[in-house]
């Protein structure tokens, strides 16, 4: 298999407000015929670090040899302006989830659906920083809707608001599509290859915080654990909770009719542990 062609360029600050800050570089034509791609395609970008954005091409009066870069993707690659950056085709994928901190105004007044709208058609690799500006180069990036919601949630700051990617499935650079998943929190990879936010974990352990007294019990074939929860400052009293962690293949057979049950366990059949969030039911 040939291996894509790679360019050694001079990286150069793209001054230019129509660009700045939207995960576009700017290449001259040859450059781009060199590298066998089209205009929007992707390319990957090494300084001290690998970063990868949309490649447009660049005016007649660029250089052959510079690439142009905004001060974001420029500290993306690890790259000070007229240092060398190698330049090469990238393979993308488009992401099925994408995870994202920032700060505190923009997680809590961006939701999903427009976090996800304002960062359709870039390019993320985890560890970039990016920002909430729409791509709005390029065909189908028309994001007006997300421009007028983020006005909207978080006012004026929002064209300098900078966040951090967290976590991407797969796993490499993607691009945001319409149908990607996008959430804030911190990328935690599992074992099926997927990401989840640390804002999962966290829920879970200030829900252990507030357990009190646990007991473990098993019956027929069924593991429960039943808990006490502490007081909360609404409530006088302390609330017990019981729920099933684990059945037998034996107990499965005889769960009841209509029975909604949480299960983690791992079957004799089957490799693969349930996930926290199956569930088990049984139907008449």
């Amino acid at each position: 298999m040939t291996s894509p062609a790679r360019l050694t360029l001079t990286a150069r600050l793209n001054t230019s407000a129509v660009d700045s800050r939207r995960g576009v570089i700017r290449l001259h034509p040859n450059a781009i015929a060199a590298l066998g791609i089209r205009e929007w395609d992707a390319v990957s970008l090494t300084g001290a670090r690998t970063t990868t954005a949309v490649a447009g091409v660049a005016g007649p009066q660029t250089p052959i040899g510079t690439v142009l870069l905004d001060d974001v993707t420029l500290s993306n690659a690890g790259l000070s302006e007229d240092t060398a950056v190698i330049v090469a085709a990238a393979t993308v994928y488009g992401a099925r989830s994408v995870t994202l901190s920032g700060s505190t105004l923009a997680s809590q007044s961006v939701p999903p659906n427009t976090l996800r709208q304002a960062l359709l058609g870039k390019v993320l690799t985890v560890g970039d920083a990016v920002s909430l500006l729409p791509r709005d180069l390029g065909p189908g990036t028309s994001t007006s809707a997300a421009t007028r919601a983020l006005a909207s949630a978080v006012g004026i700051s929002w064209t300098s608001e900078l966040l951090t990617v967290t976590g991407v499935d797969p796993t490499g650079p993607v691009s945001v599509q319409p149908n990607s998943l996008v959430t804030w929190g911190n990328g935690v990879a599992v074992d099926d290859g997927r990401s989840i936010g640390r804002s999962t974990v966290d829920s879970g352990a200030a829900t252990m915080k507030m357990i009190r007294r646990t007991r473990m019990t098993s019956m027929n074939g069924v593991t429960l654990i039943s808990w006490v929860s502490a007081k909360s400052s609404s409530s006088s009293r302390s609330l017990p909770i019981e729920i099933a962690i684990g059945y037998s293949a034996a107990a499965r057979e005889r769960v009841l009719p209509e029975e909604l049950t949480w299960v983690r366990s791992r079957s004799r059949d089957n490799s693969r542990a349930a996930a926290p969030d199956e569930r088990l039911t049984s139907s008449r």
